[in-house]
């Protein structure tokens, strides 16, 4: 018969003091992290405010979000490849030879 039951793990018990002490240090670090991103924040805001001053066209938010999410954004073309090249030689013949009503 086949034993299907868990292996058990060995916890490390904590005493009181243990957790409150934890306790602090998580809460003292959260805190820490927080006014840090906070400035963070704030200076990317600034940069915002710079940018609307300079490009009076967008709203503050644009380009706060537009600084956030640069990384993100398809900041360099790429290459096609040979498939793609293929596929759009493939739809360019099938599209002569239709009837521009088709």
């Amino acid at each position: 018969m086949l034993d299907l039951s868990r292996h058990q793990r060995y916890i490390k018990l904590r005493t009181e003091a243990e957790k409150k002490a934890l306790a602090e240090k998580r809460k003292a670090h959260k805190g820490a992290y927080n006014d840090a991103l906070a400035d963070a924040q704030d200076l990317v805001m600034q940069e915002a405010v710079k940018l609307r001053e300079q490009f009076p066209g967008r709203t503050v938010e644009y380009h706060f979000e537009a600084i956030l999410q640069w990384t993100h954004t398809k900041q360099k073309s790429r290459k096609p490849t040979r498939w793609n090249a293929f596929l759009r030689s493939e739809v360019k013949a099938m599209n002569a030879g239709r009837e521009p009503d088709e």
